[in-house]
């Protein structure tokens, strides 16, 4: 191992499971699922797989809804279990970890890429800026019914052999509008006080947490900030977050940002400068007593041992940088630096889901057809 990464390839601990070092794969959409339930195939594990063979320690699979007003439901599916578990085994094979991602986009469902004859729930009539509807206001009884449903995925999802799931609470879905000053303007006891804010994420918390276990990884993606006026900010997180995390149900916080309104907090252009969002992460970890992960154009292992090395986090998603090259991880333990394919931040990868196409990189022609190419060594060296 090159020595210059003693942290970054240093194991970690998380909740029952260690990962082998500090590099995530986090969750993207990617078009590549088969299917109109979105159910892993052979494409998305295969995918999923390269980063794994390529060394990085935990892969977080792409956003599944759990109920069908999320667009989609793989879950109540009756070959979920098998799908899940084949992309399960396809990482693990590979020394890598895999959960995954558990999401309802509430007002976000009336756009791409869920499909516009849904209409959305949410907490409250608010419209997400590029929906084509005005969000159902969700009941009582629709509350609960969504609540279980993320308990039901995450059994599947324990079913399958998969590590954990990760609880999608940033980047304006459901569970993150109702934490929202801007998208819930509820008068009950989900709306108005910080604690009435907080308590949908937390019964959705307690639920899957009781449905698992506590052998079996609970993580949550939270927005530093919502970069959005009358949203929540940083200072606002700082609060909120060790009142989800007291409890000792969830394993990690999985730092992201924005929501779409301010897209482009979401996937950074190349015009924002490595490690944006680094002292969101660093902010919170210091206000929580699990492992915190953090995001933003952090696509070089040097900047990414830093972050680690410093206490800033205690993993780096490195995610389009692993679209770019997924085998940034090995290349770095093995000395290789010099060989990493370098993302762009060009953005091509999230501009073809966005069209309803499936990813593509712009320096990586491979990504998601890992089962079409086998790189060979040229015959002659120039």
């Amino acid at each position: 191992m090159a020595q210059q990464f003693e942290h970054l390839f240093s194991p970690l601990k998380i909740g029952s499971i260690t990962v082998r070092n500090r590099i995530v794969s986090a969750a993207h959409f990617t078009r590549y699922a088969q299917g109109p339930e979105f159910l892993p195939g052979d494409r998305v594990a295969a995918y999923w797989a390269s980063k794994a063979r390529g060394g990085a320690g935990l892969i977080v699979t792409e956003g599944y809804s759990v109920h069908p007003t999320g667009g989609y439901d793989p879950f109540h599916r009756p070959e979920a279990v098998e799908r899940y578990s084949r992309a399960a085994g396809a990482v693990h094979r590979h020394g890598a970890k895999l959960v995954v991602q558990l999401f309802h986009p509430g007002a976000e469902a009336g756009p791409q890429p869920f499909p516009p004859s849904i209409t959305p729930w949410a907490p409250s009539a608010v419209p997400c800026p590029r929906a084509w509807a005005v969000p159902h206001e969700m009941t009582q009884d629709e509350i609960e019914t969504i609540i279980r449903c993320f308990a039901h995925a995450a059994r599947v999802a324990r079913q399958a052999g998969a590590d954990g799931v990760e609880l999608h609470a940033g980047h304006g879905y459901l569970l993150t509008e109702f934490m929202s000053p801007y998208f819930n303007r509820r008068h009950d006891m989900y709306g108005g006080s910080l604690e009435n804010r907080l308590r949908f994420p937390r019964q959705v918390i307690d639920a899957v947490r009781q449905e698992v276990g506590k052998d079996f990884v609970v993580g949550m993606k939270v927005n530093g900030s919502e970069h959005t006026e009358g949203g929540y900010t940083l200072d606002d997180v700082l609060v909120m977050l060790p009142q989800l995390t007291n409890g000792g149900k969830l394993d990690y916080i999985s730092v992201t940002a924005g929501v779409y309104i301010s897209g482009w907090s979401i996937a950074e252009p190349n015009y924002l400068p490595p490690g944006t969002f680094v002292p969101s992460a660093a902010a919170i970890k210091k206000v929580v007593d699990i492992p915190v992960f953090a995001r933003g154009r952090v696509n070089d292992p040097v900047q990414a041992e830093e972050i680690i090395a410093r206490g800033q986090a205690d993993m780096v998603t490195m995610t389009r940088a692993q679209i770019a090259d997924p085998d940034l991880a090995r290349k770095a333990q093995e000395g290789r630096v010099g060989e990493i394919r370098k993302c762009i931040a060009c953005l091509k990868c999230r501009e073809n889901v966005a069209r309803e196409s499936p990813l593509v990189c712009t320096v990586n022609p491979a990504a998601g057809r890992e089962s079409d190419f086998e790189i060979r060594p040229a015959k002659k060296v120039k």
